[in-house]
């Protein structure tokens, strides 16, 4: 059981120790995120590009129904249909290109 007082160097060592877990659990985090190799694959390209198209559907929807005037919008869904046409574009070449098609810009290697 822990005892009711503590003194202000066991209280430091504590915080020390405390600060250093995070630290090192924080950075084997961003060390896992950040070089471990992820591959963007066919089928995790087409679940993208069928979720930025259904993002662009549905803001699509949300931007073009009648406005309330009792009820403003939060969200200005003409640029969350920009966004996701973007990613829906790149998905797309992305998927020609691991189709095998060339999307370059007619550069022969």
């Amino acid at each position: 059981m822990a005892p009711l007082y503590v003194n202000a160097k066991t209280r430091d060592h504590r915080l020390k120790l405390a600060n250093l877990l995070a630290f090192y659990s924080l950075s084997w985090a961003l060390r896992v995120v950040i070089f471990s190799p992820i591959t963007l694959g066919l089928p995790l390209t087409i679940a993208i590009f069928a979720a930025a198209f259904v993002l662009f559907a549905f803001s699509s929807w949300r931007a073009y129904r009648l406005v309330d005037p009792l009820k403003p919008r939060m969200i200005n869904y003409a640029y969350v249909q920009f966004i996701a046409i973007f990613v829906a574009l790149l998905m797309g070449a992305h998927i020609l290109t691991l189709m095998g098609v060339e999307t370059g810009a007619g550069v022969s290697r």
